[in-house]
């Protein structure tokens, strides 16, 4: 599941913009949508959020929050896509022009937008649009499309977005790249992870512990398992799966189980990652039965 930003600029091919945003969220992606003022003339933010998406625009009035919120939506984004890409939205990238929420958005954050052209065939190959793509791809930006077909003004040429389902395809075919590259990062590598809390029994039914809830120590494990990594997960009591694809899943119940179990796997692996959450006291002699109820202290 990917975080999305999309912007929408001004082009009748808007309206393909709506299905592929429902292509998204059908598929479990989180969508948000900044659609510019003259993107408004073509779709409405009441079409969007039937799809599932949140969305923003240069009326602050309409937007759930009005403080500082292209450096909101910058941080949240793990993929910015403009759908469509406008001439004017271009030229405006291409010189770093911040006067809606869309462009100063996109400055705010260090995430590369994937540019979704539209426009007449002679706007596409007009001399000042080509320049201005040429300095957006000399820093990598990456242009979907273009293609050739016929176009709302009647023309029947290049400058048409490309379709719904293709660019969703691309959508999917990126990501599956992205995964394939960050599941080698650290192929190779032996991480050792110790997560949760221990428990020190008082007496068979009581005992010493702490709220820790392993989440955690779980997150970093799946992550690095991601990557590639050979995880060896050491782990006191919580109620949550341990994460799939593990080398090895060790419980420790105590502070000194969680020692001693370390101490044998950090020997020959490359990371060792503690967070556990140790138990700071131990009985210093257990009760093999129950401790009765009665006045006496502990």
């Amino acid at each position: 599941m990917a975080k999305i930003l999309i912007g929408i600029t001004g082009s009748i091919a808007a309206i393909k913009t709506v299905s592929f945003i429902h292509m998204l969220t059908q598929n479990d992606h989180q969508c948000k949508v900044i659609v510019t003022t003259d993107g408004l003339n073509f779709v409405t933010p009441v079409s969007l959020t039937a799809m599932g998406a949140e969305v923003f625009v240069d009326d602050l009035k309409f937007n759930s929050s009005k403080t500082m919120e292209h450096i909101n939506l910058a941080k949240w984004a793990e993929h910015i896509l403009i759908v469509p890409a406008s001439a004017n939205s271009i030229a405006k990238l291409a010189h770093g022009f911040a006067d809606n929420l869309l462009m100063a958005t996109i400055l705010a954050s260090n995430i590369k937008p994937i540019i979704v052209p539209a426009m007449n065939q002679q706007m596409w190959k007009n001399q000042f649009t080509q320049k201005n793509i040429n300095i957006l791809k000399e820093i990598g930006i990456e242009f979907w499309g273009p293609k050739s077909g016929l176009q709302a003004c009647g023309d029947n040429d290049i400058g048409r977005m490309l379709e719904a389902d293709e660019i969703f395809l691309k959508f999917e075919g990126l990501l599956k790249t992205q995964h394939s590259s960050k599941s080698k990062l650290l192929s190779g590598l032996t991480i050792v992870i110790t997560s949760g809390a221990t428990h020190e029994a008082i007496d068979p039914v009581r005992y010493i512990s702490n709220h820790s809830s392993g989440k955690m120590g779980y997150a970093i494990a799946e992550e690095a398992i991601k990557y590639g990594a050979k995880v060896i997960l050491i782990s006191g009591k919580v109620n949550i799966e341990p994460p799939q694809g593990l080398f090895k899943f060790i419980i420790a119940q105590t502070a000194d189980d969680m020692l001693t179990h370390s101490q044998a796997h950090a020997k020959n692996c490359d990371i060792f990652i503690g967070c556990a959450a140790i138990c700071d006291y131990k009985v210093s002699n257990y009760f093999p039965q129950k401790i009765k109820k009665g006045g006496q202290p502990l």
